[in-house]
């Protein structure tokens, strides 16, 4: 049989080099699931947080209510006391300047107290100042409430208070 000029010649069958060896297939999804187990350790500490809740200047009792009440309510009320400027609370430098005040009497050789007791008076006013435009805003949230959304928020709050503080006693330090 004469070959035909034409066509072209038949190509080399490829090679096969080798199945891929089981030590590799082991390594390769030990990596992966590593990986895949960091990954869920750091969408964990992602989403396990709480919801950030209102600044340290208010009382502690009132935490709680804050902290029950939806997002939206709760970035409303805080927006609201930002937006008041310093009408109801002191600046980052005010803040600081009272606490340098207050360090250079401790600091002092002599006590002071009256200097002690005038700083911890404006420290005190500003709080307060801070607490009452908090509870005004949100009264004025809770007014706007249902009953029956009242009665879902008052459930949150005792949610909030039965949360554990501090350390577990069932983790070892």
């Amino acid at each position: 049989m004469a070959q035909d000029t034409n066509t072209p010649p038949r190509p080399e069958p490829v090679r096969e080099t080798g199945r891929v060896p089981r030590w590799f297939k082991i390594v390769l999804g030990l990596s992966l699931a590593v990986n895949l187990g960091v990954a869920g350790l750091l969408a964990g500490a992602a989403f396990r947080s709480e919801p950030k809740g209102p600044p340290p200047s208010i009382s502690g009792y009132a935490t709680a209510y804050i902290k029950a009440l939806p997002h939206e309510d709760r970035r409303a009320i805080l927006d609201k006391m930002r937006k008041s400027g310093g009408k109801m609370r002191l600046s980052g430098p005010e803040r600081r300047a009272l606490y340098n005040d207050m360090l250079a009497a401790l600091r002092a050789p002599d006590l002071d107290r009256a200097v002690i007791a005038q700083v911890l008076s404006k420290q005190n006013a500003a709080s307060l100042g801070v607490q009452a435009g908090v509870q005004d805003q949100w009264m004025t949230v809770v007014s706007g409430m249902s009953a029956e959304e009242r009665s879902a928020y008052a459930d949150q709050i005792e949610e909030v208070l039965k949360r554990r503080r501090g350390p577990r006693k069932d983790r070892k330090p």
